[in-house]
């Protein structure tokens, strides 16, 4: 039995960058979502994804220091009407981003899972 946590499995820090950069390439593409990215500076967003991603994951020293979910989101849930629609969508592009690392099913089951437990916090329910 391995004492890996999720973000060994993925690939540590360049695992985690590879999906997260993947991940914002497809919502930046996708118009059921990429409206709700316009006027914001991605670069800062990305790497705050990235703190977040690997903080859930369990690395010990992400670095995260952003916001609270509910905060963080409050002004795409006020003003751009962020929903369970678009949700359902990050989670599906996030997904199609774990299969292009080849992320084994367990493991991507456990993230998605995690995802889906952010869906109240995120969306201000």
């Amino acid at each position: 039995m391995s004492n890996k946590t999720i973000f060994d499995e993925i690939g540590g820090d360049a695992g985690v960058n590879k999906v997260v950069d993947s991940f914002y390439n497809k919502m930046i593409a996708d118009d059921r979502i990429n409206k709700l990215f316009e006027d914001i500076y991605l670069p800062i967003l990305i790497s705050h994804q990235r703190a977040f991603i690997k903080f859930s994951l369990d690395d010990g020293d992400s670095g995260y220091t952003g916001k609270p979910l509910r905060e963080a989101h409050a002004t795409l849930v006020d003003k751009k009407g962020l929903n369970d629609f678009h949700f359902d969508v990050v989670k599906e592009l996030f997904e199609e981003s774990l299969n292009e690392a080849n992320i084994q099913e367990e493991k991507k089951s456990e993230i998605i899972e995690f995802i889906e437990t952010t869906r109240k916090e995120v969306l201000n329910l």
